[in-house]
């Protein structure tokens, strides 16, 4: 990694807005702050200790009152909502998508408030929501997502699936929630398209006139996305070269993929093989725009696109990795 490409930047954040999903809740929960313990630091050399904001311990804006629990509307049909993950808000039509353990698709509709329970002494409001089916992802368990518009300017979404790579899910909003759409399921017609767009890069090794080689290397982990505002890029994390292995099949007959053991196994490990990547749509190209990542987790690009953050999870700091997109000297350009 060039130091001139990234760095670590102290950073304060004026407006949080925060998702979280687990056990089949959705929690959303949307505040303006300052000094929220949020933090970025900044390297200028290899040498230079990074330089933390402090953590604000009056800070509360993400206690329980200020949260909204979204419960699966009971229904006849399988429960859909099962280990949901990465909540995403289509632009266009306001639809709250999730991500399951189960690699699908689903959209929370309908939302609904709900009557508290007279015994509960729960400060946070709940709203139930009709959970729907939008498309099967596969085999794998998908993590990160991100909308995007394709050449068409029509929605697309793109997913990082630990086991296949980055997926692509097209045809969104044909008949979405419609008439002929039932609780769980959508019509056999108009499905939304799911592709592979890539599973593998270009590893190049061989530097100051020595010998360069090209191997091919396998996406083990992927695990979050985001999409260039300018480029329509595709950013996207490969955390870890130590794949999810499958669980054990439970009482329900269902095998998911163990993510938090892979993750230990790699923080025990002390080796960092994390990787930032890059989908180009136009060339169908993956290249590597940083590697020796310490878990590379979160990714966040810029509006203007001048720079892409990624969360390195083992080092609990985040790199900026400049794109200077007006550069004509910018290898990665």
């Amino acid at each position: 990694m060039s130091s001139s490409k990234f760095k670590l930047i102290p950073t304060a954040i004026t407006m949080a807005a925060v998702a979280v999903v687990f056990t089949g809740v959705v929690l959303k929960h949307t505040t303006s702050s300052s000094g929220s313990g949020i933090m970025l630091a900044e390297f200028t050399s290899k040498d230079e200790q990074a330089k933390f904001l402090p953590i604000n311990p009056e800070n509360e804006t993400l206690r329980s009152p200020k949260l909204t629990k979204i419960y699966e509307r009971e229904s006849s049909h399988k429960r859909l909502l099962k280990g949901p993950e990465t909540p995403i808000v289509d632009p266009d039509t306001g639809i709250l998508y999730v991500l399951t353990e189960e690699a699908n698709l689903v959209s929370l509709t309908d939302v609904q408030p709900m009557q508290k329970p007279q015994s509960s002494t729960a400060k946070a409001s709940r709203v139930s929501a009709k959970a729907t089916l939008i498309a099967d992802l596969g085999i794998g368990r998908p993590l990160g997502a991100a909308f995007a518009k394709d050449k068409d300017n029509k929605t697309i979404i793109y997913v990082a699936d630990t086991l296949a790579g980055l997926l692509r899910v097209s045809n969104l909003n044909s008949n979405n929630d419609g008439p002929d759409a039932t609780s769980t399921t959508r019509p056999t017609s108009n499905k939304p398209k799911v592709e592979l767009v890539a599973s593998s890069f270009q590893e190049t090794n061989g530097i100051n006139g020595q010998t360069t080689t090209t191997t091919s290397r396998r996406i083990l982990y992927a695990n979050d996305v985001d999409v260039g505002p300018i480029t329509g890029h595709v950013y996207f994390s490969d955390a870890s070269d130590i794949a999810p292995e499958r669980t054990p099949v439970d009482g329900e007959g269902f095998s998911s993929w163990d993510t938090m053991t892979a993750y230990k196994r790699d923080l025990l490990r002390a080796r960092p093989t994390g990787r930032l990547l890059r989908y180009k749509p136009e060339t169908n190209e993956v290249d590597v725009l940083l590697d020796g990542l310490w878990f590379a987790n979160g990714v966040a690009v810029d509006r203007n696109e001048d720079y892409v953050i990624v969360t390195e999870t083992s080092k609990l700091r985040e790199i900026q990795y400049n794109l200077n997109l007006n550069d004509d000297d910018d290898e990665y350009k």
